[in-house]
């Protein structure tokens, strides 16, 4: 049994003592992280902690898994552009010829800026107004989804007002129960999004009389994180027989939405999404409903929603240990990134884990947390190795809601962001000053 001292000591053993298991494009040379071919603690030094770091390359491979997945689908990829908004993330995901699913006036807008072609941007969302949808038309957004029948509503009055048709996804609720957080399983029942199965008649005898809104398909998003590939299924058979029960009585649909929600392990012990399985089993749903269309109905496009599976994984933050201490048996690390700069951890009980930059062989158990006045503000307990005040600390799978999350809680600044590819490092967005925190007041 070894001790630094500090953390509560642990037996050893060859488990205990490997290396974590890292993304492809991160690894340890010759005891020291690297993201890509450049070195974590030389980032750190040029930009400052916390630090927001990517790989680029990451992201193109998670794209080119992606691919693998729904080639035989012939889907096309939305990505999810609240996962992560950096416009030098969102320029890979374009150049990979990946559309933007938005959900807000503001995302696409940001989409646009990063060169995606307003008939590749999806406008979604359960709360839209009146000027975020006439704004979005005259933009030239053209499909967006309605959850709700006065959102139905706001579509024809906005198109009215514009003068302009849009095509529209009535998002249904599956009202499964997938294995995630609550506050991210939103296809549940009782969930604010989406229509029931019984209101989506409702919408059926409405749309016939409306002038500026023409009904695309379908659209099933239920939940987020998922890691069980048999829940995708579940509701993949759902949105099925929806359409076959929907063209049955002459509703004809171009586009199936089957949203995003694809899951990646952020515990050493979970097991990745079985792709294979997924693959196979919307090969054979899909298949069954082609073959059973009604003679003339369309055969409709199938559009997925990924955003956490492409980018998650390819970031981390880059955090420096500020203080150790004990109290009540206690260890605790306390690094300079915190719930302002990740909220995961207090908002959905969230788990990344924390490596050194650094590699030696783990000994003592911490209670990681950060500098936020408050309690929630805690990482969570890991084995480290023996740690002191000035070590870096990476925090892994930190490249999806996390900096777009950000906040200057207890006016501390929004970090830098860094996208590496090979052995270059480009900054793309630079660390908030001061005078960020007062500039819009009055």
């Amino acid at each position: 049994m070894e001790s630094t001292g500090i953390g509560r000591s642990v037996n050893q053993n060859p488990a205990a003592s490997e290396k974590p298991r890292l993304p492809e494009f991160f690894s340890y040379v010759r005891g020291a992280l690297q993201i890509d071919k450049t070195s974590a603690r030389k980032l750190a030094e040029t930009h400052g902690t916390p630090l927001y770091a990517y790989s680029g390359r990451q992201i193109e491979r998670n794209a080119q898994t992606l691919k693998k997945l729904i080639e035989p689908l012939g889907a096309e990829p939305y990505y999810a552009v609240k996962a992560n908004p950096r416009l030098g993330i969102l320029k890979i995901v374009k150049n990979l010829s990946l559309g933007a699913e938005a959900v807000s006036l503001g995302e696409i807008k940001i989409a646009l800026k990063a060169g995606f072609p307003p008939q590749k941007i999806l406008f979604n969302g359960n709360g839209k107004t009146i000027g975020d949808v006439a704004g979005a038309l005259k933009l030239g957004i053209k499909i967006f989804n309605f959850d709700s029948l006065d959102q139905l509503e706001l579509l024809e009055a906005a198109g009215k007002k514009q003068k302009t048709k849009c095509r529209a996804l009535i998002r249904i609720k599956p009202e499964n129960d997938s294995a995630t957080h609550p506050y991210l399983a939103v296809g549940k029942k009782g969930s604010k999004f989406g229509v029931t199965l019984p209101e989506i008649s409702g919408a059926m005898n409405r749309l016939p009389s409306l002038k500026y809104v023409e009904l695309a398909g379908i659209h099933t998003h239920f939940g987020s994180q998922i890691l069980d590939a048999e829940t995708f299924l579940e509701v993949a058979r759902f949105s099925a027989n929806v359409v076959k029960q929907l063209m049955a009585l002459g509703v004809k649909l171009e586009i199936i939405n089957l949203g995003g929600g694809f899951g990646i392990p952020y515990r050493e012990e979970q097991q990745p999404l079985e792709l294979e399985t997924l693959r196979r089993g919307y090969g054979e749903i899909f298949r069954e409903l082609r073959a059973a269309l009604p003679a003339g109905c369309p055969v409709p496009s199938i559009l997925l929603e990924p955003g956490r599976f492409l980018v998650a994984n390819a970031g981390v933050i880059l955090s420096r240990v500020v203080s150790i201490k004990k109290d009540a048996g206690r260890a605790f690390c306390v690094i300079d990134a915190g719930m302002t700069e990740n909220l995961r951890p207090a908002l959905y009980q969230a788990r990344h884990r924390a490596i050194p930059v650094d590699w030696s062989k783990p000994t003592d158990i911490f209670q990681v947390v950060g500098p936020v006045c408050e309690n929630a503000d805690i990482l969570g307990e890991f084995t480290l190795p023996p740690v002191k005040v000035g070590d870096l600390m990476a925090i892994l799978d930190c490249g999806a809601y996390t900096s777009v999350m950000a906040t200057t809680y207890n006016g501390r600044l929004r970090p830098a962001e860094v996208l590496v590819n090979g052995a270059k490092a480009n900054l793309i967005r630079r660390r908030d000053r001061y005078e960020d925190l007062w500039q819009n007041e009055t």
